[in-house]
């Protein structure tokens, strides 16, 4: 009995790049997404250019020897695949040569003869995999497609710029993550107490932490980036920023306006002291003398104390 030959399948960020099977060896080019070009490690074999729609089914392969056209049913029937001219056909999915079928997600193969899938969903009838655990795309093959094999991406609505829109709100979320980070980081609670062993209130510590109080009343709303969003940047690859830790959820947070509303008269003495008003520093001798005359009479306005020196 002879022994039977292994294929290895290379990808990329879920893209398949490469097929070594035997001594035959295929590398695939492909940017942003799209298959451009084949080419094999058999010299007798010319390299291939592809011409896909928007969706990525092949529909015809140009070598410097042949041209090569595909067409397909809705659910992906085409009578010329397998293809020895290339790896991809229906949705740019890698063709199983021995089964004629579509292995999607390296998961479960797709037979677009029988238009449903050859073993049933695991994540069916409960999670995402929906009721009929052999069903494609719902039913639905122009508007869907399925290259996990559990379950339907909207791919009509990715050519109306959906995984744009996508990108971006993950895009902004990330930057007013950032932002409100850079903010909410440095304000932390100080210890109200004035020592471990003294349970007693420091005022002194618990000013400061007015301060911080005040501080974290002003800022902005945390930013919000639903479930979906995140599977969805997940799922591309896409980082998500961590938000951190809500100060304003904090219970050091809550117990230190309950000790301020306590202490608010020796906090109010504490901040004339630290920050004295305009008023008591008038009344110390700092009298602002103004560069404007008056209205009226041309004068310069009178003090406080109705003393003008210059009448």
């Amino acid at each position: 009995m002879p022994a039977r030959s292994r294929t290895y399948v290379f990808y990329q960020k879920n893209n398949v790049t490469g097929l070594l099977s035997g001594g035959e060896n295929r590398r695939v080019i492909q940017a942003n997404n799209i298959a451009l070009a084949e080419s094999c490690s058999d010299d007798a074999t010319p390299a291939s250019l592809l011409a896909s729609d928007l969706n990525g089914s092949i529909f015809e392969v140009i070598s410097s020897t042949s041209r090569e056209t595909h067409a397909y049913s809705a659910y992906g029937f085409n009578l010329k695949l397998p293809s020895p001219n290339t790896l991809f056909g229906f949705n740019k999915e890698m063709v199983d040569l021995s089964r004629c079928a579509y292995l999607l997600g390296s998961y479960r193969t797709y037979s677009p003869g029988l238009k449903r899938f050859q073993s049933p969903d695991n994540l069916s009838p409960f999670e995402a995999g929906g009721l009929n655990s052999y069903c494609y795309v719902s039913g639905d093959p122009i508007n869907q497609v399925d290259p996990s094999g559990h379950a339907f991406i909207k791919g009509l609505k990715n050519l109306l710029g959906r995984q744009e829109r996508k990108f971006e709100r993950i895009k902004r979320y990330n930057d007013d993550a950032s932002h409100y980070n850079a903010k909410a980081k440095p304000l932390t609670l100080r210890d109200n107490a004035r020592s471990a062993a003294d349970g007693r209130v420091d005022i002194t510590k618990l000013y400061f932490n007015r301060e911080t109080i005040e501080q974290i009343d002003q800022l902005p709303a945390r930013p919000i980036l639903s479930n979906k969003d995140r599977h969805y940047a997940n799922k591309h690859e896409r980082a998500v920023a961590q938000l951190v830790e809500d100060p304003r959820e904090s219970p050091s947070y809550l117990f230190t306006q309950v000790l301020i509303k306590k202490n608010l008269k020796e906090l109010n003495r504490l901040r004339r002291e630290i920050h004295p008003a305009k008023a008591a520093r008038e009344v110390r001798g700092h009298v602002p003398e103004s560069s404007l005359p008056g209205y009226w009479t041309g004068r310069k306005p009178r003090d406080r104390f109705g003393f003008n020196p210059e009448v």
